[in-house]
C-alpha cells in the first residue's frame, strides 16, 4: 500500500527544534514527511501565504514576536492553512489562545513524541481536507439524500440518542468548588465532592489531600503547584482522585492562589468530573477513526460526519462559555476579596453588578436582612421601569423562599400564578431566579434576577449561589472586624481608666502597647514608649530584677510576683503580672504585663502588723499578771530549795570533820536549783518581751509539757484536774515558740475560767496531740465547764466580744491571727455533753513561713 505524502513547514528560531522534528519524522513508517524550515516571523508569513505545504508546525516564541500573533495575522489574511502550535511552556492559557486564534491543535514539546506528532499532523490535515471536502460534497449529498434516506435516519436517530445522553449527563454533573491551604490541608468543598467522590466532606476537612490523588499524577500536581507563586494561575490540570468505593475519578482542575501579606496562604478552585467525558472521547476516537475510513469508502457518510463535527464544536463552544463564566466569578470572587475597606452597601453593588453580568440579566436586587429585622436592598437600574411592582415581585419571591429555604427558578412568570399581576410592555417579566443565604433556618440575604433571554439553569444557580456565598462570608468578616475595632478601642479605654501599668511587650522585650498610667508614671507621651526596649524605660535597678521573669514569660510561662524597688522618693513596692501571648501554633509572640504599686497597702499592713504585736505583746503582759501566783509557786519552790542545802551546807562546814560528800550533794542541789529558777526567770522574759517573728523548729509535745507547768500551780488552787493526752511520734512544727506558748496559754486559761464556776461536778482539762492523714498537727483544749451559748457561738473570735466579767475579748482573735501567721487554723465547737473544745492545728515540718 503507498504510504502518504506529506509536505510539512517548521517555523523555529531555534535550529535544534528542526533536527528533533526531523528525527521524529523520519522515524514513521507509516507515511512520508517533507520537512522545510525557516527561521524568522516573517519568513513563516510569506510561506503560509503562498499556502504550498500540507501543515505548517508553528514555535509559539519567534523573537520578539509570538506564534498566536502570526496565526492571528494569517487567518485575518484569509488563510485556510493547517497550522499546529509548539511549545516548550505548557503555561496558562496559551493552549486556548492559541486554538482561539485559528490553530488546529497544541503540542507541548517537553511530551512530544514521533506517534503524537505524526498522529496530530495526520489528524489535523485530514480534518482540514474533510472540512473542505464536506463543503464540496454537501451540494452532491443534497442530490443524494433520497437514495440515503434510511441510513441518515439511523445516523440521525443514533447521533439524537448521543445528543441526549450528553444533554442528561451535562445537565446532571456539578463541578467541585474546592479550597486547600498551602500546605495541602483541605479547608473546604461544596457539596459536589459528596456526590462525585462518596466522601463526606466533614471527614475530609483539615486532611491532607494527597491521598485522594493518584501516586502517578501526585508529582506533577506538586510541580504544579510550586509554580503557583510565579504563574498566579494554573491551566485546566487533569488528574485522578480516590472515591471511597475505591474507583479513580478522573477530574479537570483550574486553581487560583490567595496570598497574604506575600506569601501564598490558600489556594481556590474548580474540578469538573470528566471521568464519563474520558470514555466518551475513548468511544468518539475510536469512532472518529472508523469514520475516517468510511469517508474515503462511502462519500454518503460524510454527511454523519459533518453532524459529529458540529455537534464537537458546540460542545466545545458550551465548555468555553462554561469556562468563561468559571472564569468570571472567580475574577469576580477575587475582586470581592480585595474589598476591605467597602461598605456593606458598596460589596453588595458590586455583587449584583457582576451577577447580572455573568447570568445576563436585565434587572435585579440583592437585600440583606438587619438583626432588627429590616431589609436594605440593592437594586439594579432597570428596575425603575417597574415602579412598586418589583417590591411586589421580590417580597412574594421571599415568601416562598422561606418555606423550603433553597432557590428558586421561574422561566415562565405568566405561566406560574405566582404574581398578584402582569406587567405589559418593555417592562414586562419573562423569568426569574431567586438566591438565599440561609443562616440558622432564616433568610439572611437574597438575591433576585430576571430576564434572562435563554432561561435561567443550574449554572446560573451555581455561579450565584457562590457569589452570594462569598459576599455574605465577607460581609460577616467585615462586622466581625468591625466589632473587634470596637472591643479593642473599649479595651483601651478600659486600660487606659486603670491606676495600674497595663502594656503588651513583644519577643525583642519592646513596648507596642502602653496604657495612660505610663505617661504619668514616667513623663512621657505613650508615642515616645512605644517601640522602646524595656530597659530604656525603667531604672536600672527595676531592669534587673525583673528581667529573670521576662525571660520566663517569653518562654511561655504565667509569671506572678512581687519585688521592692529603690527610687529617689524611697522604697516601692510592686505586684506584677506577666501573662504570655501565643499565637494559633502555640509560639510566643509576646507578652501583657500589669504593674500595681503596692507600697501604700504594704505600708498600712506593716503598721498593722506592728500593732497586732503591740496588742499580742499586752495580751502576754496580762496573761502574766494572771499566772502571777503559779509564778511565785515556780520561783519560790527552787528558792527554798537553795536555802535549805546553803544551810545544811554550812553546818556541815561547822563539823570537826566536814562531811565533803554531803557538801558535795548540797551545792549540787544548789546549782540545780538556780538553774530551774533561771530557766523560769529567761522563760517569762521571753514572754514579757517585744521582738520579731522567729521561725524555730519546736517539739509541740514538749511545748505542751512546758506550758501546763505553768499553770500547774494555778490549776491546784483552783482545784481542776489537767490530763495531757499527747501522741507520741510527733513531728515536729515550724513557728515561733513564745507566739505558739501564748496561744496555747491562753485556751488552758480560757478553760479554767470557764470550769471556775462548775460546783457539783467535774473539773476536768484535757490537752490532747495528735496527726490527721494529710500530716497536720491539730492540738485540742477540751474542758468541762458550762460552754458557749448557741448564739454567741459565732462571736467567740470577733475582737472585744468576751463572757468574763473582766475580760476585754482580745484574747481570741489574737490567738487566731498568730495561727494564720503560722499558715494554721483555731476553731471552737461545743462538746455533747458539757464543755468547750477549742483546737488549733500547724502544719508540720520546717517550711512554714509567716504571712
Amino acid at each position: 500500500m503507498e504510504k502518504d505524502h506529506f509536505k510539512i513547514l517548521l517555523i523555529d528560531d531555534d535550529e535544534d527544534d528542526y533536527f528533533l522534528v526531523k528525527g521524529m519524522l523520519s522515524e514513521v513508517r507509516s507515511s512520508n514527511f517533507e520537512l522545510q524550515w525557516v527561521a524568522t516571523y516573517e519568513e513563516g508569513l510569506a510561506a503560509i501565504r503562498k499556502c504550498v505545504h500540507d501543515a505548517y508546525l508553528l514555535d509559539y516564541r519567534l523573537g520578539i514576536r509570538d506564534g498566536v500573533e502570526l496565526i492571528r495575522e494569517s487567518v485575518a489574511e484569509g488563510c485556510d492553512a493547517t497550522i499546529i502550535m509548539l511549545t516548550g511552556q505548557g503555561g496558562r492559557g496559551v493552549d486556548l489562545e492559541a486554538m482561539h486564534a485559528g490553530a488546529a491543535d497544541y503540542l507541548v514539546k517537553s511530551a512530544l513524541n514521533k506517534d503524537l506528532l505524526e498522529r496530530s499532523i495526520r489528524y489535523s490535515i485530514e480534518r482540514k481536507r474533510t472540512e473542505r471536502d464536506l463543503r464540496k460534497a454537501r451540494d452532491e449529498l443534497e442530490k443524494r439524500v433520497l437514495e440515503r434516506t434510511r441510513d441518515l435516519e439511523a445516523a440521525t436517530l443514533a447521533l439524537s440518542e448521543s445528543e441526549e445522553r450528553n444533554r442528561i449527563l451535562v445537565e446532571s454533573a456539578l463541578d467541585i468548588i474546592y479550597s486547600i491551604s498551602a500546605s495541602g490541608n483541605i479547608l473546604g468543598a461544596n457539596p459536589a465532592f459528596e456526590t462525585i467522590t462518596g466522601w463526606s466532606v466533614k471527614d475530609w476537612i483539615g486532611q491532607d489531600i494527597r491521598p485522594l490523588i493518584h501516586p502517578e499524577d501526585l508529582p506533577a500536581v506538586l510541580d504544579s503547584y510550586r509554580d503557583l507563586t510565579d504563574v498566579g494561575t494554573l491551566p485546566h490540570t487533569e488528574l485522578r482522585i480516590l472515591s471511597e468505593s475505591g474507583e479513580y475519578r478522573t477530574i479537570e482542575c483550574r486553581s487560583v492562589p490567595r496570598f497574604e501579606n506575600g506569601k501564598l496562604a490558600t489556594i481556590i478552585g474548580t474540578a469538573r468530573d470528566i471521568t464519563e467525558r474520558k470514555r466518551m472521547e475513548e468511544a468518539l476516537r475510536k469512532a472518529h477513526d472508523e469514520l475516517e475510513i468510511r469517508v474515503r469508502e462511502r462519500t454518503a457518510e460524510l454527511a454523519g460526519a459533518n453532524e459529529a463535527l458540529k455537534a464537537e464544536i458546540v460542545e466545545r463552544m458550551r465548555m468555553e462559555e462554561a469556562l468563561r463564566l468559571d472564569e468570571m466569578r472567580l475574577e469576580a470572587l477575587w475582586e470581592l476579596s480585595r474589598m476591605s475597606e467597602g461598605s456593606e452597601e458598596q460589596v453588595a453593588r458590586f455583587v449584583l453588578d457582576q451577577q447580572l453580568k455573568i447570568t445576563g440579566s436585565t434587572l435585579g436586587s440583592i437585600e440583606i436582612m438587619t438583626e432588627e429585622g429590616a431589609v436594605f436592598s440593592i437594586q439594579s437600574s432597570g428596575e425603575e421601569r417597574l415602579g412598586g411592582f418589583w417590591a411586589t415581585v421580590t417580597k412574594a419571591v421571599r415568601t416562598d423562599l422561606q418555606k423550603e429555604l433553597k432557590p428558586l427558578v421561574i422561566n415562565q412568570v405568566r405561566e406560574s400564578g405566582m404574581l398578584m399581576r402582569s406587567v405589559e410592555g418593555p417592562a414586562s417579566l419573562k423569568s426569574i431566579m431567586s438566591v438565599p443565604v440561609v443562616e440558622d433556618d432564616k433568610i439572611a440575604a437574597v438575591v433576585t434576577l430576571a430576564n434572562k433571554n435563554t432561561g435561567y439553569d443550574e449554572s446560573d444557580v451555581r455561579q450565584v449561589t457562590l457569589l452570594m456565598d462569598a459576599m455574605w462570608q465577607h460581609i460577616q468578616r467585615q462586622r466581625a472586624e468591625n466589632a473587634l475595632r470596637e472591643a479593642e478601642n473599649l479595651m483601651r479605654i478600659m486600660a487606659d481608666s486603670l491606676p495600674a501599668l497595663v502594656s503588651y511587650i513583644d519577643t525583642n522585650e519592646r513596648y507596642r502597647f502602653v496604657n495612660r498610667a505610663y505617661e504619668y508614671k514616667y513623663g512621657l507621651p505613650a508615642d515616645r514608649i512605644l517601640g522602646c526596649r524595656i530597659d530604656e524605660i525603667v531604672s536600672p535597678h527595676y531592669y534587673e530584677i525583673a528581667h529573670p521573669h521576662v525571660e520566663q514569660a517569653l518562654n511561655g510561662q504565667h509569671v506572678e510576683f512581687e519585688m521592692e524597688v529603690n527610687s529617689e522618693d524611697g522604697k516601692s513596692f510592686l505586684s506584677v503580672w506577666y501573662i504570655p501571648s501565643l499565637d494559633h501554633t502555640g509560639r510566643v509572640e509576646g507578652f501583657f504585663a500589669l504593674v500595681q504599686d503596692l507600697t501604700e497597702r504594704k505600708r498600712h499592713e506593716m503598721e498593722a502588723q506592728q500593732r497586732r504585736d503591740e496588742l499580742a505583746h499586752v495580751a502576754r503582759v496580762a496573761t502574766m499578771g494572771e499566772l502571777s501566783s503559779s509564778l511565785a509557786h515556780e520561783l519560790g519552790q527552787p528558792l527554798t530549795g537553795i536555802l535549805s542545802n546553803a544551810q545544811a551546807a554550812r553546818r556541815f562546814l561547822e563539823w570537826e570533820e566536814p562531811d565533803l560528800e554531803e557538801i558535795g550533794n548540797a551545792l549540787d542541789d544548789i546549782v540545780e536549783d538556780s538553774l530551774r529558777a533561771g530557766s523560769v526567770i529567761k522563760k517569762l522574759r521571753s514572754m514579757l518581751k517585744k521582738k520579731d517573728f522567729e521561725k524555730t523548729s519546736i517539739d509541740v509535745n514538749a511545748l505542751v509539757h512546758e506550758t501546763l507547768k505553768l499553770v500547774a500551780s494555778d490549776a491546784l488552787k483552783k482545784r481542776i484536774s489537767i490530763e495531757a493526752d499527747l501522741a507520741p511520734d510527733l513531728p515536729n512544727a515550724a513557728g515561733d515558740w513564745t507566739q505558739l506558748q501564748q496561744v496555747l496559754l491562753n485556751l488552758i486559761l480560757n478553760g479554767f475560767d470557764a470550769m471556775v464556776k462548775v460546783e457539783g461536778g467535774p473539773r476536768l482539762l484535757t490537752v490532747r496531740t495528735s496527726l490527721d492523714v494529710a500530716g497536720t498537727i491539730c492540738v485540742a483544749v477540751i474542758d468541762t465547764g458550762p460552754g458557749v451559748d448557741c448564739e454567741h457561738m459565732d462571736r467567740v473570735f470577733d475582737p472585744f466580744f468576751t463572757t468574763k466579767i473582766e475580760g476585754i475579748g482580745m484574747g481570741l482573735p489574737i490567738s487566731r491571727y498568730i495561727l494564720e501567721t503560722h499558715k494554721g487554723l483555731l476553731w471552737a465547737e461545743r462538746n455533747p455533753d458539757c464543755g468547750m473544745t477549742f483546737s488549733f492545728s500547724l502544719p508540720s515540718g520546717t517550711n512554714c513561713e509567716p504571712n
